[in-house]
């Protein structure tokens, strides 16, 4: 069941025909909102700027392309899901690749803040 919910999730993505409505876009907010308040929160910031808004969709990214490109993964590298034990390392893996993300904003945004000081 989930499998054709992804498909059909997909298949409106790529060629929208109105008769989920903002079904999907909804599905999809709280998601993204606790992406943003945990980004902002690591940021010391009181909303998303839009550098977090593009750090948000990053990281959602990384483990969505697991569920939308079913089918390249199970052709590519089908051993990368093909149990728990791989399902729990790929998770594993997810998170150090969006904590690698998160501290590279910190450190984009650290040096910016360090011209800014040097520049005023």
């Amino acid at each position: 069941m989930q499998q054709l919910f992804m498909r059909l999730h997909a298949r409106e993505e790529a060629d929208p025909s109105g008769v989920l409505g903002d079904a999907m876009l909804q599905a999809f907010r709280p998601n993204h909102e606790k992406i943003q308040a945990l980004l902002c929160r690591e940021f010391g910031l009181k909303k998303p700027d839009a550098e977090v808004d593009r750090l948000t969709f990053a990281v959602l990214g990384l483990a969505t392309i697991y569920f939308h490109n079913r089918t390249a993964l199970d052709y590519f590298a089908p051993h990368l899901i093909a149990g728990q034990k791989s399902r729990e390392t790929m998770a594993e893996r997810l998170v150090g690749y969006a904590v690698a993300l998160i501290e590279a904003e910190r450190k984009r945004r650290a040096a910016t803040a360090r011209v800014k000081t040097k520049a005023g």
